[in-house]
C-alpha cells in the first residue's frame, strides 16, 4: 500500500483542486499556511512587480502629483 497521499484522487488536477481547498480553509483560520507553487499557480497567484524606488521618484512630479501614464 502506497503511502502517497496523490494515490487517493482519480486526476493529479482533483489532488491540486483538494490541496487548493485545504489551504484556503486553513488560510481563513488566519493561520499562516506554506503553499507549493503548483497550488499557487491553480489558486490564481500571480508574481507582483513592483516598482524600484527609483521609478516610484520618477513618477512623482513636482508639483506632488503622481504620473500614472509612465
Amino acid at each position: 500500500m502506497s503511502s502517497d497521499p496523490r494515490d487517493h484522487f482519480q486526476t493529479y488536477e482533483e489532488y491540486i483542486r483538494n490541496l487548493a481547498e485545504e489551504t484556503d480553509r486553513l488560510a481563513g483560520k488566519g493561520d499562516p499556511v506554506a503553499v507549493d507553487p503548483e497550488v499557487a499557480d491553480h489558486m490564481g497567484a500571480f508574481k507582483e512587480e513592483a516598482l524600484s524606488p527609483e521609478d516610484a521618484l520618477e513618477s512623482i512630479e513636482i508639483t506632488g502629483e503622481v504620473d500614472y501614464n509612465g
